[in-house]
């Protein structure tokens, strides 16, 4: 009789005991398998909504005007570099210098043309090492697209000064389209 009398207690018991050991068993080992196999998914997705919040719809327009703006500058091969190379002729000139360029092959794959100059004051330069300097400050300014990669500069007794130096001049990159995946 007192089995009778604990029935209504024993039977949810059993039911509720049977329902933990198949959640522990069987169901929660198949939800960690499902959240494993999704954990690329969500993180992917919580990249890209990081993403978004980092940079507006506008600010991405308004980068993508500079870099066209910036690729237009540019020459668009080593090959069309004598526009570049014509505009800096004038500048050394303007210093009282004379300048020759002559441009070296380019290195494959990269957005740089590499030219090497050489520099002699011109007649009536009077102040040919401040002359010369600003020259070389214009080369290394953010504005002029190029990195100054050797530079040797000679002076004798008399005064004379002459310089040579290798420029890398930097020239378009056409973008490659995102390879699709």
């Amino acid at each position: 009789m007192k089995i009778k009398a604990l029935l209504p207690f024993l039977v949810p018991a059993a039911c509720a005991a049977a329902l933990l050991g198949w959640r522990w068993t069987v169901f929660a080992p198949q939800v960690r398998s499902e959240r494993e196999a999704r954990r690329p998914l969500q993180d992917l997705e919580r990249e890209t909504a990081r993403l978004r919040g980092e940079i507006s719809e506008r600010q991405a327009a308004e980068m993508n005007r500079q870099a066209g703006a910036l690729a237009a500058a540019l020459p668009q091969t080593p090959d069309t570099l004598a526009p570049a190379l014509e505009g800096w002729r004038k500048r050394i000139a303007a210093e009282r210098w004379e300048g020759a360029f002559a441009p070296e092959p380019a290195e494959a794959g990269g957005g740089w043309a590499p030219v090497r100059l050489q520099l002699h004051p011109a007649a009536g330069n009077d102040r040919p090492w401040p002359s010369l300097l600003v020259i070389l400050d214009e080369f290394s300014a953010p504005e002029a697209h190029m990195g100054l990669t050797r530079l040797a500069i000679r002076a004798d007794e008399g005064g004379t000064y002459s310089a040579e130096a290798s420029l890398r001049l930097a020239c378009a990159v056409p973008l490659r389209a995102k390879s699709a995946q």
